[in-house]
C-alpha cells in the first residue's frame, strides 16, 4: 500500500527538525571548541570571547525558534499543511548537514548567521505565518 503525503512529511519534517536540534545542540554544548577550530591561532583571547558569546546568542536564538515550531508541530498548527512541512523538512534537512559541516570543516564562525537565518528562521517564520493564517484567517479548521 502506498502511503498517503502526510504519512511520509510528517515523520520526514520530525526527523529532520530533530536531527538540526541536535546539531545546534553540539554546537551550543562546544562553544569554545567550535571557535578556537575556525579561528586562527594568532586570534586575541578578547576576540575570542566575543565570537563566543556571539555563538551562545546565536545558538540560544536557535533554541527559541526550535521551541516555537515543536510547538506548532505538536499543536497540530501546521502539522496538515504539506507546503509548511516540505519547506521546514527541506530547510531543517539543510541545516542538519551545514551545522554538521559548519562543525567539523571549522568554518568561520560568523557562517553560522548564515545557517540560522536560512534554516532556523525561515522554517519558524513558516510555522508563525501558519499559525497566523489557521487562527485569524481560519484556512484550516482547528481545534
Amino acid at each position: 500500500a502506498m502511503l498517503s503525503r502526510e504519512e511520509i512529511l510528517i515523520p520526514a519534517r520530525f526527523a529532520c527538525t530533530v536531527a538540526h536540534l541536535v546539531m545546534v545542540l553540539t554546537a551550543a554544548y562546544d562553544v569554545a571548541g567550535a571557535v578556537v577550530r575556525a579561528e586562527p591561532t594568532s586570534t586575541t583571547a578578547s576576540r575570542l570571547g566575543d565570537l563566543e558569546g556571539w555563538l551562545r546568542s546565536m545558538t540560544g536564538a536557535s533554541f527559541a525558534l526550535f521551541a516555537l515550531e515543536f510547538a506548532g508541530i505538536f499543536g497540530g498548527v501546521s502539522l496538515f499543511l504539506p507546503k509548511v512541512n516540505t519547506l521546514s523538512t527541506l530547510l531543517h534537512f539543510f541545516g542538519f548537514v551545514f551545522t554538521a559541516l559548519y562543525l567539523g570543516a571549522a568554518w568561520d564562525v560568523k557562517s553560522f548567521a548564515w545557517i540560522f537565518s536560512f534554516c532556523s528562521v525561515l522554517p519558524a517564520l513558516a510555522e508563525a505565518l501558519a499559525a497566523f493564517a489557521v487562527f485569524k484567517l481560519k484556512i484550516v479548521q482547528w481545534g
